[in-house]
């Protein structure tokens, strides 16, 4: 069983709840000048049971050294909301895909 302190890399899942209105079909786009430009888009993500729930978060694929978020650990509370900023920094022109992982 898993017990607080592990070394073990253990994976849960948990439902949580997004209120961003931006969000369409779990697609988010930002748009910013190459090399120059930083844009950014805030979720709020909230945990639907109670207590806390342990999350890491970062960007996969190809693109997705142009994507971060912070914070990139931490707990969702059931309590609050959690605020997530996504930053898009281009470093080439065209279109950039990174999949956001929670």
């Amino acid at each position: 069983g898993y017990e607080h302190g592990d070394d073990e890399e253990t994976s849960f899942t948990y439902e949580v709840q997004v209120r961003d209105d931006a969000i369409n079909g779990g697609t988010v786009s930002l748009s910013a000048p190459v090399n120059t430009g930083v844009a950014i888009h805030e979720i709020m993500l909230k945990n639907l049971y109670m207590g806390y729930a342990k999350f890491r978060a970062t960007f996969v694929g190809d693109d997705s050294g142009e994507w971060t978020i912070t914070p990139n650990d931490g707990f969702l509370k059931s309590s609050e909301e959690t605020q997530f900023i996504v930053r898009y920094t281009p470093h080439t022109s065209g279109v950039s895909r990174a999949q956001l992982v929670i």
